[in-house]
């Protein structure tokens, strides 16, 4: 991202001044692309890395919450009439829903801070965030599943269960990816 940026900045200044002037940028380039490069590819990278992460997980997410919708149905009993297996169900819907929108805020927090140059001390703190924050509703996830495995009775419910199981599973890889790529 920031060769390129040079790049396209070498090749603006390139057409509009003298071939002198041309071969110390040139130079100058030489000199610093051997600093800057690793930095560039570790940014790109890291960047690569976030978005793969966004994609699997919130494609996971929203396939788990179409399948927790399905196996609530499409009538939802009166307050009154409600019963603990239903509230479940609703409960883990609402977490899906609230983990989606939570995780895209991080993904979004986690982007800003790469525009805003915040490279070292934001960053690290921010991924530090989303790892806790995974973790965070990884447990509470998996503590809804195991309340309501034993209410499964039909194949929507073992759809919407091996679902969320999938979410548990992306969540558990990205808290993975995470650590290998942003402790280094």
């Amino acid at each position: 991202l920031i060769v390129l940026l040079i790049a396209q900045l070498h090749g603006a200044f390139s057409t509009s001044i003298p071939l002198a002037q041309q071969r110390d940028l040139m130079s100058i380039w030489d000199l610093i692309s051997p600093v800057v490069s690793p930095i560039a590819e570790h940014i790109d990278t890291a960047i690569g890395t976030i978005s793969n992460i966004h994609s699997a997980l919130t494609n996971a997410v929203s396939s788990a919450i179409y399948s927790v919708t399905s196996w609530i149905g499409d009538k939802i009993p009166p307050l009154g009439k409600r019963d603990l297996e239903n509230d479940a169900k609703l409960n883990l819907l609402a977490e899906l829903r609230l983990f989606k929108l939570s995780f895209q805020q991080s993904i979004l927090e986690i982007l800003q801070s790469f525009l805003n140059g915040n490279l070292a001390t934001q960053f690290r703190e921010l991924i530090s965030k989303l790892s806790t924050f995974l973790k965070t509703h990884l447990q509470t996830i998996n503590n809804m599943i195991t309340n309501l495995i034993p209410t499964m009775q039909d194949t929507i419910a073992t759809q919407a269960i091996t679902s969320v199981l999938h979410v548990v599973q992306v969540i558990e890889e990205v808290i993975q990816k995470v650590h290998a790529v942003f402790s280094s």
